[in-house]
């Protein structure tokens, strides 16, 4: 059985800002620390230094999109949950997030309620593959 997870990190990649800053607040609601890249450049680094609980990744930016480091962490076997957030509706973002092998989608659309359920079972099961 894993120690239950204390002060648990959540990387949040998106290079909308509005979208950033509204995530940033949803995963600081939930009480989680919450920290922010506005572009996928770089963060495969700061990912291996850091190693976030969950890392909300939003799918298309510029240059280096969400898929591209999605698997370049995937390569890492690092054991950040990595969790698709995006606009596009949930159903098809989970079908994404299957085909892409990550932990599973949290769309930006969803309501607060489903949003702190579904970040807290990822957080929650930091460290596992699926």
């Amino acid at each position: 059985m894993k120690p239950p997870v204390s002060n648990p990190v959540v990387l949040v990649v998106d290079d909308d800002a509005v979208s950033l800053e509204v995530a940033r607040e949803r995963v600081e609601r939930c009480g989680y620390q919450a920290e922010v890249r506005d572009t996928a450049i770089g963060t495969s680094q700061w990912i291996l230094q850091y190693q976030p609980h969950v890392v909300l990744l939003d799918l298309e930016m510029p240059f280096l999109g969400g898929a591209e480091l999605a698997r370049i962490i995937q390569r890492a076997q690092l054991p950040t949950r990595i969790v698709l957030h995006s606009g596009k509706p949930q159903r098809e973002l989970d079908q994404i997030a299957r085909a892409m092998g990550v932990a599973g989608a949290i769309s930006k659309e969803v309501g607060e309620e489903l949003f702190a359920r579904q970040l807290a079972r990822h957080v929650a099961a930091f460290g596992g593959r699926a």
